[in-house]
Order: C-alpha cells, then sequence, then structure tokens
C-alpha cells in the first residue's frame, strides 16, 4: 500500500444530528454595515519561532467547548494564534489550528454523509468559535467515523492501528516540543517540515489548491474563483480570511496543508485539507 503519511521521526506509516442552537446562532446574525472590509493583513511564510501570539501544543480544554467534550476524541490540537499577530483590530480573538484524526484512507466526511449538513461535508469542516475563544462543533458526533455510533463502519482493521500510530506520533511531539528536544529543539532543521509550526499566516487571499476543486463546499457557503486563481468564500455575504495552514505530519500526521480560514462577523471557522 502507498504510505498515507510521512512519519517526523524518519519512514513512513503504511497503513494508510446538528445541534440546533449553533445553527439558529448563525442563521440569526444581525448583519452589520461594515461587511467585506479589507484589513491590510500581516503574511508570513515558514513560521518557525514563536512569540507572545503563537502557541503551539495547546490542551485541548483550551481549544474546545465543554458541550462537546468529545471533540477531544477527534482533533489534535497545533498551534493557538491570537489574531493580533496578523490585525491589530482582532487583538484577543484566538484561533486554533487543528489536525482531525481522520481519515486515514480518502477524505474525512466520506464515509459519513448521512451525518452532513450544510455547515459540513467531505472534505470541510465548521466551528463557531465562542466567547472564550474555544469551538463548537456545527455537527454532531457522527460525523466521525471513530465515533462509538459509527464503530459498525471501522471494517478496515488497519484503522485502528493508523490511528493508534497517530496519536503516540503527536504525544511524541508534543513531549518534545515541552522538552526543547528533537526537532523543536532549534536549528538545524532536518527537513522542510522539521519544527516547523506554520506554512502560512495571515494574508487576504485566499490561494486554490487541490481542495479547492475536490469537492463541492457546504450550501452555507458560496465559493468563486477568478481567472488568477484567487479563492472568494462567503457567509451571507461575508468574506472568510484566510488565517493560517500548517502540514499535518508537522505534528504528526494528515493532509499536506491543514487550510484555515475565519469569518468575522459571525465568527465562523472553516477548516479544509490539501491532499497531494
Amino acid at each position: 500500500a502507498e504510505p498515507l503519511f510521512r512519519s517526523r521521526f524518519g519512514g513512513q506509516f503504511i497503513f494508510q444530528t446538528t445541534r440546533t442552537s449553533d445553527l439558529n446562532f448563525i442563521h440569526h446574525q444581525h448583519k452589520p454595515t461594515l461587511i467585506n472590509k479589507d484589513y491590510n493583513m500581516n503574511y508570513r511564510e515558514i513560521i518557525n519561532e514563536l512569540n507572545e501570539n503563537l502557541h503551539a501544543f495547546p490542551e485541548a480544554e483550551t481549544v474546545f467547548s465543554e458541550k462537546q467534550p468529545w471533540l477531544k476524541e477527534h482533533f489534535l490540537p497545533c498551534i493557538s494564534i491570537d489574531l493580533v499577530e496578523i490585525n491589530p483590530e482582532w487583538k484577543g480573538i484566538t484561533l486554533h489550528l487543528i489536525n482531525p484524526q481522520e481519515p486515514g484512507d480518502g477524505l474525512i466526511g466520506e464515509l459519513t454523509q448521512f451525518a452532513h449538513n450544510e455547515f459540513i461535508g467531505i472534505n470541510w469542516l465548521s466551528f463557531r468559535l465562542n466567547e472564550d475563544n474555544r469551538y463548537e462543533f456545527l455537527g454532531d458526533e457522527r460525523y466521525f467515523l471513530r465515533s462509538q455510533v459509527n464503530k459498525h463502519l471501522l471494517t478496515d482493521p488497519y484503522l485502528e492501528k493508523y490511528f493508534a500510530e497517530n496519536l503516540k506520533n503527536y504525544a511524541e511531539q508534543k513531549k518534545a516540543f515541552q522538552e526543547k528536544t528533537g526537532y523543536y529543539g532549534g536549528e538545524p532543521y532536518y527537513s522542510e517540515y522539521d519544527g516547523l509550526f506554520l506554512n502560512s499566516l495571515g494574508g487576504e487571499r485566499i490561494e486554490s489548491s487541490n481542495w479547492s476543486t475536490s469537492d463541492d463546499i457546504p450550501s452555507a457557503y458560496k465559493m468563486t474563483q477568478d481567472e488568477d486563481g484567487n479563492v472568494t468564500i462567503t457567509h451571507n455575504g461575508n468574506r472568510f480570511y484566510h488565517i493560517a495552514s500548517a502540514c499535518g505530519y508537522s505534528y504528526s500526521h494528515g493532509a499536506d496543508n491543514i487550510v484555515m480560514l475565519y469569518e468575522p462577523i459571525s465568527r465562523l471557522v472553516l477548516f479544509t485539507y490539501d491532499w497531494t
């Protein structure tokens, strides 16, 4: 079998009911008088150093809403970003780049289409950022193949081994970061992924890639693309902004690029994943 992700410690692994309150929050947002403001956000690439606004390997309790404790079973927190780092007007708003445990093969959500709604679909995930800067998933746990209710769908024996390796890899990476050893102990970096926290941070533009053509975006959003490959995604006419991207295997496993977008009016956080 072809390797599904690359280990940061060398080698490759060969194994390859929506909450009504959340949806009501989105649908009944008051539309502001200022829409699609140009923020002139800072943009950087290849982020391998942290500062007071960038916090790697945050604890799950600071990332996910207490209302959905099961989210920590499905995502590995990579880095928390105070948005003042890219836009002074967003000081105090913190987003979290997170890496899903799934898929393992194919695309996330591909085998659980019965749980899709207007905010989540194949290769697309949505969260609302609450007042405590924690994520509330705009769907229910049936979306995730690893949920207990979907246990009967896990018929391939290698998947459990794959998920276990993900967790082990992530724990090793987090320990190395906390102890400032291994790839997180400082330069030199052994490859383009070693010690790399983010591929990109900030910026006005959303550039197209495999993710923008792989599967239809959920119906709550509208996506267009110009002839130069610039993508515009909106919700109720309000623009999403590119916040950050990172390689999943910089932290454990996963997509070649995790893409995180933000719509500040409804405080929506949208994730998609680029696979090469």
